[in-house]
């Protein structure tokens, strides 16, 4: 596998920087680096590898994949993850089911639908959660139907984009272009994979999330901030959704950007700023060390 600078690398690299600048510097999260409880940090990145690790074997049961190979996957797709949408990562899975069981557009398809499960999940208990914070307050009681239309109607416009949108897409900025055959094959799999969904599958996206927002809230903990409660999950998925719904790779500076708005009176800005930051390496930095380290072991493999 080879691996070029292109111009999209450095500019992925710049634009953290320049994040990681604003937030150390101008929001001044530097005092606070000092500070920070190296359990809960550590503790943060083995839960959130370990979450990638249940997706990936989410993934490897509807690709036919066994769990080595979704291992494996897991390990090498990481890197394509600084793409828009992080679909280089769901190409460099469509290669990993083409050299095991399965077909390119099947593993491309599943990891698609993957994709589109974890939010359903995440849709699903954000209703939840914003139904308890409404039955609070009795003069909101009557939101929870509004809390029940907003994620519904996302997830209709979520589906719609799904079985009709997301091949053309994905040819226009996947790392290569698919053919047109191939486009008709990974809509037509991933329309029938999203209509489908197996329990073991659901199970392990679930407990993926569940790791995930812990690792959120550890990196939060490391600095003394406690989100632990229904808002808090609210905040993990408003960040979940700005780093994932994003064209910039990795919603860089969009998530940090959402971070300081919705957490702006939790506690000091240059503390929500150093949880930020820490959280950032968590979900992008940490893993691109494991995987890179990976890659360079195995690479004559």
């Amino acid at each position: 596998m080879n691996f070029k600078l292109e111009a999209k690398n450095v500019l992925f690299l710049a634009a953290f920087a320049i994040v990681a600048y604003a937030l150390i510097k101008v929001l001044d999260a530097e005092r606070h680096l000092g500070e920070m409880n190296w359990i809960f940090a550590i503790g943060a990145v083995i839960l959130y590898f370990a979450s990638i690790l249940l997706w990936n074997f989410a993934w490897g049961i509807m690709a036919k994949m066994d769990l080595k190979q979704s291992i494996k996957a897991a390990l090498y797709s990481q890197v394509g993850t600084v793409t828009p949408f992080a679909v280089g990562a769901d190409y460099l899975r469509g290669r990993f089911a083409k050299g095991g069981k399965g077909k390119f557009t099947d593993g491309l398809a599943s990891s698609f639908a993957a994709k589109f499960y974890k939010i359903l999940i995440s849709l699903a208990f954000s209703v939840v959660a914003v139904g308890v914070i409404l039955s609070k307050y009795e003069h909101l009681r009557y939101s929870i139907i509004l809390s029940l239309a907003i994620p519904a109607g996302l997830l209709f416009a979520l589906y719609f984009f799904t079985k009709n949108y997301a091949a053309k897409l994905l040819a226009k900025i996947s790392m290569k272009r698919v053919s047109e055959k191939d486009a008709k094959e990974f809509s037509k799999s991933l329309g029938e994979m999203v209509g489908k969904p197996k329990i073991e599958v659901l199970s392990l996206l679930t407990f993926s999330l569940a790791l995930e927002f812990l690792a959120f809230l550890l990196s939060f903990f490391a600095f003394g901030i406690n989100l632990a409660n229904f808002e808090g999950y609210l905040i993990f998925v408003i960040l979940f959704y700005s780093s994932k719904i994003n064209l910039i790779p990795q919603g860089i500076g969009i998530t940090e950007i959402a971070g300081i708005i919705v957490l702006r009176d939790t506690a000091a800005l240059s503390l929500v700023a150093a949880a930020l930051l820490l959280w950032g390496i968590v979900r992008i930095w940490a893993p691109l060390l494991i995987s890179g380290t990976y890659i360079l072991i195995t690479r004559k493999n």
